[in-house]
């Protein structure tokens, strides 16, 4: 799920403004874990054990569904498309390449006779 989540927001994200968001996604990330961490003790300690994670199960469920529902249903994500980069002649494959062969060269050592 949150490899999804991330792959997602780099296709949606222009080039120039990954650095930014990825930044910004783990910062949200990273300081709602002691948020959580916090309010979950306050639960459990309010509430028995098995209500509290009962509690924690119904809503980690609830937000699982409703982030995929969003990933799903939403407009945006049904007309994105990934196209890989053209070859340029330094990275193209020799058979790409006009006049190349395709035949590798023969390593030292290889196909010769002592």
């Amino acid at each position: 799920m949150i490899t999804t989540g991330i792959t997602v927001r780099q296709m949606l994200t222009p080039d120039h403004l990954q650095a930014r968001v990825n930044t910004a996604g783990r910062m949200i990330a990273g300081g709602g874990l002691p948020v959580g961490a916090l309010l979950t003790g306050l639960l459990a300690e309010a509430v028995p054990i098995r209500l509290a994670f009962g509690l924690l199960t119904i809503s980690a469920v609830i937000g699982a569904g409703l982030a995929g529902w969003s990933c799903l249903g939403s407009r945006p994500l049904a007309v994105v498309s990934v196209t890989a980069p053209a070859d340029t002649p330094d990275t193209a494959t020799p058979a790409a390449r006009p006049g190349a062969s395709s035949a590798l060269p023969a390593s030292p050592g290889q196909g010769h006779s002592r």
